[in-house]
């Protein structure tokens, strides 16, 4: 039997608690052909899996070729041997207890690689994002929660059985329980509760806090500087602890560009040992709208090769 190339287009899935996002992916990292299908237009399982055979079909024909592997991106941990997710399944409950790899190598007859959503975006940035040429950079995806991922000598730092950090979870605030968390400061909703806390109005969106500031407005400028302090404040315990070369912010909330970035990196010095300062940066991804996708089909193109 003919062992497919490495270099052949894969597709690439990032399951998401909106969309379902699917692309194809050429070995240089070019995304061919994407589709998404929302999460919530999903019944049931078998509707699930049926919809993303048609749309893989689909984006395949709109890239031009047809996948040798298919690489999927979740949240939380899922279980090499057979895709269940063992964590992770609070925003998409059709996933719980669900062999996925194994069930969509069945419906697509393609070698399928499971690995963390956060993992996945970390791969991207490192061989085709602001990650190329770094030996040691964290990710920080921020969005819905906050993901990310650990890269230390181009590879992705993971637990046994391939166990991913899970950055979102350090605790910033002890002071009183429950305690805070990374996720819970610098989550898009993170902005949006320090927003309401300064006087703004409640369920603002992160991307509207960000223009007022810039029009001047003296709340969503307090909220920024107090979520940006507590993302600067999780940047400096990774780099005092990993001697990281740089934290690279990506998703939604990272859209707003240089906003984020240069309040990020004004506040850094008050948390990273000073000899380490001058080392390590803060960088806007180079992927932000794919680097899970580009990050999970390099994760399945890495299996078609052992």
């Amino acid at each position: 039997m003919t062992r497919p190339s490495p270099s052949a287009p894969v597709l690439a899935l990032d399951v998401g608690g909106t969309n379902l996002k699917l692309a194809l992916v050429s070995a240089e990292g070019e995304v061919l052909a994407r589709d998404a299908l929302p999460y919530d237009d999903q019944r049931d399982l078998g509707t699930m899996l049926e919809g993303l055979a048609k749309t893989a079909r689909r984006v395949e024909e709109a890239g031009g070729a047809r996948a040798v592997a298919l690489g999927v991106a979740t949240p939380g941990y899922a279980r090499p041997s057979d895709g269940v997710l063992i964590s992770g399944t609070h925003n998409v409950p059709l996933l719980a207890g669900v062999p996925l790899a194994r069930l969509l190598e069945e419906r697509l007859h393609l070698p399928t690689v499971m690995l963390n959503d956060g993992t996945a975006a970390a791969l991207g940035e490192a061989q085709h994002g602001a990650g190329r040429g770094l030996a040691r950079f964290a990710v920080l995806a921020l969005g819905t929660g906050v993901g990310g991922g650990i890269v230390v000598g181009g590879k992705p730092v993971l637990g046994e059985g391939r166990v991913p950090p899970e950055l979102g979870a350090m605790v910033l605030d002890d002071s009183a329980p429950p305690f805070r968390t990374l996720e819970d400061f610098c989550s898009a909703s993170g902005f949006r509760r320090a927003y309401e806390q300064k006087g703004g109005a409640a369920e603002t969106q992160v991307e509207e806090i960000f223009r007022r500031a810039a029009a001047g407005e003296d709340r969503a400028e307090a909220a920024l500087s107090a979520a940006c302090r507590r993302l600067a404040q999780a940047c400096g315990i990774l780099v005092n602890a990993l001697n990281l070369q740089a934290c690279i912010l990506s998703g939604g909330v990272a859209a707003s560009g240089e906003a984020l970035r240069s309040r990020v990196e004004a506040a850094l010095p008050d948390f990273c040992w000073p000899f380490l300062l001058p080392r390590a940066s803060i960088l806007l991804a180079g992927r932000p709208a794919d680097a899970g996708l580009v990050g999970t089909a390099v994760a399945a193109r890495e299996g078609l090769t052992g």
